[in-house]
């Protein structure tokens, strides 16, 4: 990721994005707080992708999660704050969260008191 990006190119790219990616048009839409951030030309850390609502259930918070890493890592991308390599990791760091966190809810659904173990 670079460390200087311009707030022109966030914005241009947040517009792209809304005219020519209509998942993430719609996305925007749902996601509104990143779509503000975006607006005023602030990239947010992909710490924002997390849901905190841990009331929902797992599926629909990984979901949602997922939606909020595609939005941030696009535009990041469309703005050239995000080389190839960046996206690469960012998407495959949340992938091995993601698993991890299904894999556990899932034994913690079968198996309640076993505890999660392996590599």
């Amino acid at each position: 990721m670079q460390d200087t990006i311009q707030t022109s190119n966030i914005t241009d790219a947040l517009g792209r994005a809304r005219a020519h990616a209509p998942y993430l048009a719609l996305s925007l839409q749902r996601e509104t707080d990143l779509a503000d951030s975006f607006a005023q030309g602030v990239l947010p850390s992909l710490g924002a992708v997390a849901v905190a609502d841990l009331a929902l259930p797992i599926a629909t918070r990984l979901r949602r999660e997922r939606r909020r890493l595609a939005l941030i890592v696009a535009v990041a991308d469309l703005a050239g704050a995000y080389d190839l390599t960046g996206v690469t990791h960012a998407l495959s760091d949340f992938a091995d969260r993601a698993l991890d966190a299904a894999i556990r809810a899932a034994i913690a659904e079968r198996t309640p008191d076993a505890e999660p173990r392996g590599s």
